[in-house]
C-alpha cells in the first residue's frame, strides 16, 4: 500500500471475523472488542519486539459513539501491551461522506486531503519525534487501503520518517 514501510493483516474479512468486527464497531469498549483482542493479541504477541517502543496512532473514524473507536481500543491494547505509546494524532476534515457508501476510486477522492492531524495535543510532536519513531497506524478492517494510505500521507507529510499498519482484517 501506498506510503506503508508495511501492513500486518490478521485474518481475511470474511465469515466470523466480519460478524466479531461488526458487532465490535458498535460497542468498542464492550464485551466483543475484548473478544477480539483476546483472539489477536496471540497472532501478534510473537512480533512484540517488532512493536516494541512504537507510536500507535488510531485510525480516525466518521462514526462518534460514547467510549471512542474500535481503532483507539486497539491502539491503546497494543500500546500498553507493548510498552509502546498511544497518539490519536490524526482527525477527519468534516463535510465528507462515510466511506462505507464509496467504491475503491471515490473512497480515495473522498479522503484526499480529508485527514488532518489532531489540534492541541500536548505536546505536539516536533520533527525530530516524528523522524525518529516507528508509527503504527491501527485500524480495524483495510477494504481498499484508501484511509490507511491518507493516513500515511498525512504522518509522512509532517515528518514521520517510518509509517506502517496493523489491521485485525483485509478484504481480499
Amino acid at each position: 500500500m501506498a506510503g506503508l514501510e508495511a501492513l500486518r493483516a490478521l485474518w481475511d474479512y470474511s465469515g466470523t471475523a466480519r460478524g466479531l468486527i461488526g458487532a465490535a464497531k458498535d460497542a468498542p469498549e464492550g464485551a466483543q472488542a475484548w473478544s477480539l483482542w483476546q483472539a489477536a493479541w496471540p497472532l501478534l504477541r510473537g512480533e512484540r519486539e517488532r512493536f516494541q517502543g512504537a507510536v500507535f496512532v488510531p485510525a480516525p473514524s466518521s462514526r462518534r459513539r460514547p467510549g471512542g473507536s474500535l481503532p483507539l481500543f486497539l491502539g491503546r491494547q497494543l500500546a500498553q501491551s507493548c510498552h509502546g505509546r498511544l497518539l490519536p494524532l490524526l482527525r477527519r476534515r468534516p463535510g465528507r461522506p462515510p466511506q462505507s457508501t464509496l467504491n475503491g476510486a471515490e473512497r480515495r477522492a473522498n479522503l484526499r486531503g480529508g485527514i488532518a492531524l489532531r489540534r492541541g495535543i500536548p505536546p505536539a510532536p516536533t520533527p525530530d519525534f516524528l523522524r525518529a519513531r516507528d508509527f503504527w497506524l491501527v485500524d480495524d478492517v483495510a477494504t481498499t487501503g484508501a484511509t490507511l494510505e491518507e493516513c500515511a500521507r498525512t504522518l509522512r507529510a509532517a515528518g514521520a520518517a517510518r509509517v506502517s499498519a496493523v489491521v485485525l482484517a483485509r478484504v481480499p
